[in-house]
């Protein structure tokens, strides 16, 4: 039977791995990349990243864990 804290540090290591695959899709990007327009009807990659980063780091605060930010 899973515990509390098992669920929850089955749901860090979760976030944790999205981490790790979104630093390695943006592998070579520079931040004058995140900036650009998109072609389509959207939001640039900094403003994404950024609301990824902040919810992220809102439910790691939740339960303890390291955050990417400092909190504000």
């Amino acid at each position: 039977m899973n515990t509390i804290q098992t669920q929850v540090d089955d749901w860090v290591a979760t976030l944790n791995l999205n981490q790790w695959i979104i630093q390695k899709q943006l592998d070579g990007l520079t931040h004058e990349d995140s900036l650009r327009p998109l072609p389509f009807s959207g939001n640039r990659l900094n403003w994404v990243l950024g609301h990824l980063a902040e919810h992220r780091d809102w439910m790691l605060r939740v339960v303890d864990a390291t955050t990417l930010m400092p909190a504000q």
